[in-house]
């Protein structure tokens, strides 16, 4: 398969050590070393994890406001060092967040984050579901987090994911804080509440009606230290990966009395009670099935998050933990009570299991759990005693059938339906976890590949099912089956010896009607909750794949299945190695508008100057040649040239562009419009010619996610705006993190000059007007600090210098800026916060664009962060502005501040212009417009409106 892919700016997880490093184009490379994942672990540490799952039906629940609030450390202790089976319920995607790692915002780093998670829970062996709620940015007020996610909805998530994983424990965030991150208290909140409805038949009872049963949560916990509970340990104080801060898209609390310290949203400390009750968990004991502390797991596992900047140093040694304080519970026996676990007075044996029996329970229930259990016992005793997988084989087929007699006998036994249902639900569980055991102890390697990862509708595909046994004696494959294609999707039994491999090969088709893969759930417009498709189980991080592989053995005479999905094996790069996915669905030509937002400005010097020019990227996704005729769409009065353009593609993944050009017409209406592409016409061997194409697809991967797509509409929205910029702007631009600002001015009609590090270093900086900095220069561009002098040289000779947000950690470093200043963890998170111009007549708000009142209308998520905090009095701040929350009080300055130094200027941004543009906002569009300008301000007539 030749395709076109995102290249990431991480590099590589692979099967055994590998290097992975950070960095974009000129910028500087970090290395950082991990190791396989766990859950890739086979051999001895595959079985013996696998082996201490089951002789507990214990169940724990995390519950969080956004990826990489939780601690997986703890997540781990249960799930890796017990054998628990262990869920984190994460209230939102973190689609409000910024992205260290890459240019993803909105709908699509909430994919980025979501597959992140999944990554984590490759090391800390957790479950993932989430809830509705959407991540709308940094919040102050519970109110409005309330408002915009919807109580009753989110709080019926709660319940329905509490329903369906019933756990034992829960643990949440804290419930109250004056400092900001309210989703993490709502998140808290509302799981307080759940703890008590799930438990209520008369709460959302259409759950019921579903399938769903109440259940009562044994205890719930809160934290009862700083930093969500962490103790210290591996990663730094708290456990947070020893960054200066927490992550890009959560960090601040902005300076609220109380707050945590600088460049941290978790709330402060409670005072130590010593008089109170806790439960202390200690992660900083040895492993010697894994080979390291639960702590240590628990840091590479949060290391994932990051296009969060989490910290890919691991530290070892020391004692690292969790203190939570009990919040609620039916046990009255665990309250008052000091302890060492969260499941302290909870029998999570499998003989728990006869407690929803009733007071007799029937004789087979209880010698079949009695049989259960010692087998579980003795296999793993076996496997301790010799280290021998195979050993372990006789006690694990034994308690697969054991698990199997009594699921089967349940309707004989007397139960209530609700008993079977709780009984027959755990032990679902066991009969998979005995089969995976099985399998690890004797060897067994399955795969199932497919000959294409990106397919489209009616696409013929090959599949291979392959098996390798590398168990002491041979067993049988009974089937092997495929689900969700068309065609023959089976192949024969056959016995498998101990080499070589059992092979099989089925040809089948793509189902004409498939689906295109991406996310199955939507943000409507201006909503704070998102939608669900229907058909996807709910919570999950993604929809299943429909394109399954099952496997069916016969081993010493005991069937055991194993079901997977099809996936697609590809090399990535030297750094990545073998990569894997699932199948993707994609069109057969996908279209790729661009700009995906177009601003038209009102008043220029003659038309022509407002021609714009859209390009249409297709790539052909057929299975050979195909051609097509594009067109684009536009509003009545528009031209468009060429009317339609030919495409002719010689073979899959190869991509052609078309350039239009769109006029609008002379006096154009202010307003909204949208160009939208189309592929018709389209020639193809596997294509009937009906078909027309008008979508395509983002692409997100990096070295540690698994690839995913996000469809998009191919059109773009056009903006008529009244805007304009200084004449003959020669502007530069050193990229950060990345963000899509130059691109914006692209559409202001500025050509920009991508600034690298040999002309940052050796380059003629005097040559342009204006020079901007990209968000999060000084974290990314270690040249930047080495030459920032030069900057402010520039400064000093009469350039303009536009400094685009810093955090604190890398900001403070040094000083930056041409006199004492330093960031600050300030921010206004009202997207509708009144602004004051405090100095009304500075070109900044004058030229070219008079900025008025309503230039401040129709922001999206947030109004700044990160403001210019403590500087020299030769700072002049240009506006300052407030939020209407009780925790974020009090009119702060630093959102935008002008320096004279010299003969020029040095200016600091923390207005989110850069989060504005992307999105369109017609007034960012003004003031940057004015901000770049600047540098032509001495040379211009004084400054006028428009």
């Amino acid at each position: 398969m030749t395709r076109r892919r995102y290249t990431g700016l991480l590099a590589a997880l692979s099967l055994s050590v590998a290097a992975l490093t950070i960095g974009t184009g000129a910028q500087q490379r970090s290395p950082q070393y991990f190791v396989e994942p766990l859950s890739d672990a086979r051999g001895q540490v595959g079985l013996g994890l696998a082996l201490r799952k089951l002789s507990t039906v214990g169940t724990f629940m995390h519950t969080t406001a956004h990826p990489d609030d939780e601690n997986n450390a703890v997540l781990a202790l249960y799930a890796r060092g017990q054998g628990m089976r262990v869920a984190l319920l994460t209230a939102t995607r973190g689609d409000g967040g910024q992205n260290e790692i890459g240019p993803e915002l909105f709908d699509a780093i909430g994919v980025l984050r979501t597959e992140e998670l999944l990554a984590a829970h490759r090391w800390d062996g957790a479950e993932q579901y989430f809830t509705r709620a959407v991540d709308f940015g940094f919040s102050f007020s519970p109110q409005e987090t309330l408002e915009k996610w919807g109580h009753d909805e989110i709080l019926g998530d709660f319940v329905r994911m509490i329903r369906t994983i019933r756990p034992d424990v829960m643990v949440t965030l804290p419930p109250s804080g004056t400092g900001g991150g309210q989703h993490h208290m709502v998140s808290a909140t509302l799981s307080f509440e759940a703890f008590t409805a799930a438990a209520d038949p008369a709460k959302f009872p259409e759950q019921l009606q579903q399938g769903l049963q109440p259940w009562q949560v044994k205890k719930l916990y809160q934290p009862g230290g700083g930093g969500f509970g962490r103790l210290g340990g591996p990663g730094g104080p708290g456990g947070r990966g020893g960054r200066a801060g927490r992550g890009a898209g959560r960090a601040g609390a902005p300076g609220a009395p109380g707050a945590g310290a600088a460049g941290s949203d978790l709330p402060p400390p409670p005072p130590v009670d010593p008089n109170a009750k806790y439960a202390t968990l200690d992660t900083s004991g040895y492993d010697p099935l894994i080979g390291c502390t639960i702590g240590e797991v628990g840091g590479v596992a949060a290391s994932m998050h990051k296009c969060q900047g989490r910290s890919p140093i691991q530290n070892f040694g020391g004692t690292s933990g969790a203190r939570y304080k009990l919040a609620a519970t039916v046990l009255d026996s665990q309250k008052d009570k000091n302890e060492s676990s969260l499941f302290e007075g909870i029998d999570s044996s499998l003989a728990s299991l006869l407690q929803h029996a009733g007071a007799t329970p029937a004789a087979a229930l209880r010698d079949g759990v009695a049989t259960i259990t010692s087998r579980a016992i003795n296999a793993q005793k076996s496997f301790q005693g010799s280290m021998n997988p195979a050993a372990t084989l006789p006690d694990l087929l034994a308690g697969l059938t054991a698990v199997r007699a009594v699921r089967a006998g349940l309707g004989s036994m007397g139960l209530s339906d609700l008993g079977k249902y709780e009984i027959d639900f755990r032990l679902a569980q066991k009969e998979r976890q005995f089969q995976e055991a099985i399998v690890l102890a004797h060897g067994l390697r399955i795969d199932a590949t497919a000959d294409d990862g990106i397919v489209m509708g009616g696409q013929p595909v090959r599949v291979t099912a392959a098996v390798a046994n590398r168990g002491p004696e041979d067993i049988s494959i009974t089937a092997m089956k495929l689900a969700g294609f068309d065609g023959e999707a089976a192949c024969p039994g056959a016995p498998i010896k101990n080499t070589p491999a059992f092979s099989c090969v089925a040809d089948v088709k793509i189902p004409a009607g498939a689906k295109l893969t991406g996310p199955y759930w939507n943000r409507p417009p201006d909503v704070g909750r998102a939608t669900y498709e229907p058909e996807p189980p709910y919570g999950l991080p993604f929809r299943p794949s429909p394109f399954r592989a099952r496997f069916d053995f016969d081993i010493n005479g005991v069937a055991v299945t194993q079901e997977m999905p099809v996936q697609y094996r590809y090399a990535g790069d030297l750094a990545t190695g073998e990569k894997r996915m699932e199948l993707n669905v994609v069109p057969g030509l996908a279209l790729h508008v661009e700009p995906s937002v177009m601003i038209v400005p009102l008043k220029v010097a003659a038309a022509v100057d407002r021609r714009k020019e859209v390009r249409v990227t297709v790539e052909n996704n057929t299975k050979g040649a195909a051609t097509a005729s594009i067109g684009l769409k536009v509003p009545a009065g528009w031209r468009v040239l060429p009317a339609t353009a030919a495409v002719s593609l010689g073979a899959e993944g190869e991509t052609s562009t078309v350039r239009f050009t769109v006029t609008p017409p002379p006096s154009p209406a202010a307003g909204e419009f949208a160009l939208k592409a189309e592929a018709t016409g389209v020639k193809a061997a596997d294509l009937t010619g009906t078909e027309a194409f008008t979508q395509g697809y983002q692409v997100i991967e990096y070295p540690h996610t698994q690839r995913r797509h996000k469809v998009i509409a191919a059109e773009t929205t056009v903006k008529v705006v009244d805007v304009g910029v200084a004449p003959g702007l020669k502007m530069g631009y050193i990229m950060g993190v990345g963000d899509l600002v130059p691109q914006a001015l692209d559409q202001l009609g500025v050509k920009v000059t991508m600034i690298d590090a040999d002309a940052l270093a050796y380059g003629n900086l005097a040559g342009y007007d204006t020079i901007m900095l990209g968000i999060r220069a000084y974290e990314r561009r270690d040249d930047l600090k080495a030459y920032n002098h030069r900057l402010i040289k520039y400064v000093n000779d009469g350039g303009t210098l536009i400094v685009q947000y810093n955090k604190t950690g890398e900001f403070n470093q040094a000083q930056y800026g041409p006199y004492p200043a330093l960031v600050s963890s300030n921010r206004v998170t009202d997207e509708t916060a009144p602004v004051q111009i405090v100095e009304k007549e500075h070109h900044a708000f004058t030229y070219p664009n008079r900025i008025r009142q309503d230039a401040w209308d129709g922001w999206v998520q947030e109004r700044g962060l990160y403001f210019l905090g403590e500087k020299d009095a030769k700072y002049t701040d240009l506006v300052q502005l407030q939020d209407p929350f009780e925790y974020n009080t009090g009119m702060k300055g630093g959102a935008l501040v002008e320096a004279r130094y010299g003969k020029g200027r040095w200016l600091y941004v923390g207005l989110g212009l850069w989060r504005q543009l992307p999105y369109g906002t017609v007034g960012a569009y003004q003031l940057m417009a004015n901000l770049i300008s600047l540098g032509k301000v001495p040379r211009v007539a004084p400054a006028g409106s428009r």
